[in-house]
């Protein structure tokens, strides 16, 4: 005898020994059913459940991702084994609920299938477009890492939220920023909104680095009658009086519409 079906038949011997004297007087029969957990008849079945598992765990996959022709072999032999579950001999009502369910899950894959195939027909067809945004008239050459952000953040958070691809152009003879958004035109127009509002962002100056200091630091940092604080405003209103060479502001026919700009960043 293989070592296999010995062990097999010592876990039997010791079922009726020790489990089958415990068992409630409507399972004993199921005990000893020809059918029942002694046989292979009941552990081919039992072990076909995860099949159903693993058929109720589609149902949270998108439609569009569900295969017609594996769920149509599901249902097909699930109802062809529930049928010849009764057939046989013994009648295996393990094997028969199983594919009864396999079945059903079949079934039902098939028609979320279908009812997406039906519903995304009537959905007009919509194709990629491409369109380029001209930036160069809200920010100067040295704008431009503040618009990209630390290794491209804000370019890929952009990209991320509204599911486009978008690419920076720059033309340094002609001193031109380009945005070439590729995309759906829903995406695209959702990611030019979030462009504008990146840009104001920018032109209020209110970028900010924020950075927790613990309790004990806060003191040192700041410094007796805040003389740390002094400086750092004294430095800051320097900067801002700095003029960059070549800025947009410096140049006559920019400033009526820098002008307007603030009054609608103001707004904002």
């Amino acid at each position: 005898m293989l070592p296999h079906k010995a062990i097999y038949r010592v876990l039997c011997n010791m079922g009726d020994k020790y489990v089958y004297p415990v068992l409630p007087a409507f399972a004993k029969p199921v005990w000893n059913h020809p059918a029942g957990p002694k046989t292979v008849f009941f552990w081919a079945p039992t072990i076909k459940w995860g099949l159903v598992i693993a058929g109720i765990a589609d149902l949270a996959r998108p439609a569009h991702k569900l295969s017609v022709y594996q769920n149509t072999a599901l249902a097909a032999t699930g109802a062809i084994w529930t049928r010849y579950s009764f057939v046989i001999i013994p009648v295996n009502y393990n094997l028969a609920s199983v594919n009864f369910f396999v079945m059903c899950c079949g079934l039902s894959q098939l028609a979320r299938i279908a009812h997406y195939r039906v519903s995304y027909a009537t959905i007009p067809k919509m194709e990629a477009i491409v369109e380029v945004l001209d930036i160069s008239d809200f920010l100067d050459t040295h704008q431009i890492g503040g618009f990209i952000g630390k290794k491209g953040c804000n370019l890929k958070r952009i990209e991320h939220n509204n599911k486009v691809i978008m690419q920076l152009e720059q033309e340094i003879e002609n001193n031109s920023v380009n945005v070439r958004l590729t995309g759906m035109p829903n995406a695209v127009e959702a990611a030019k909104i979030e462009i504008y509002e990146l840009l104001l962002v920018i032109l209020r100056g209110s970028f900010c680095h924020t950075t927790k200091i613990p309790k004990r630091y806060v003191g040192p940092l700041i410094g007796t009658f805040r003389q740390i604080v002094a400086a750092t405003n004294m430095i800051k209103e320097r900067v801002d009086s700095v003029r960059y060479p070549n800025s947009v502001y410096e140049r006559p026919d920019r400033r009526e519409f820098h002008e307007v700009l603030n009054e609608v960043i103001d707004d904002y």
